[in-house]
């Protein structure tokens, strides 16, 4: 069972000294508390998105992408509605995407005030901005760019409208 941090996000946990893990967290937003892997650096990061064996399909349904899936001490998605509830509980939220390549390399990209809308809004994706890695050799490049603004869609529940996806 998770511990339950008196906290919103994962910052409690960084300052008491926790060890990265699951934890239970009540954004401001959410009217429930619920789990979430927590890694213990830079201030406390919440991953909302961990794959790094190829055994978890992210072929999935709406209310799969919605709820969640995998093991969060694991390969896993949040979630699009603890997403929502994360990112719009603060006023300013960073998403970091990286990528580890043989756990040798590692690109990095940097999303500013970033944002997914909420249900009824079909969880679109929102930020300001985004920057690459400093290191201009860990440079992984804007690949959420052309979906700004998009509504989130899955194979059954087309929001977008591109065919392509389908096929």
């Amino acid at each position: 069972m998770p511990i339950v941090l008196a906290s919103s996000d994962c910052s409690e946990g960084f300052w008491l000294n926790y060890p990265t893990g699951v934890y239970d967290i009540q954004p401001l937003l959410a009217t429930s508390p619920f789990s979430v892997m927590c890694k213990m650096w830079y201030g406390g990061r919440t991953h909302i998105l961990m794959r790094k064996k190829p055994y978890l399909l992210f072929n999935r349904t709406w209310d799969e992408y919605r709820n969640g899936f995998g093991n969060l001490s694991e390969d896993h998605w949040l979630g699009l509605e603890q997403i929502y509830l994360l990112t719009n509980s603060f006023s300013d939220v960073t998403l970091k995407v990286q990528i580890k390549k043989h756990s040798l390399h590692s690109f990095q990209q940097f999303y500013y005030n970033f944002r997914v809308s909420d249900e009824a809004s079909l969880y679109c994706l929102n930020f300001s901005f985004s920057t690459p890695n400093s290191d201009k050799q860990k440079v992984l490049g804007d690949s959420l760019k052309p979906g700004l603004g998009a509504p989130f869609s899955t194979f059954d529940r087309d929001n977008d409208g591109d065919v392509t996806a389908r096929e």
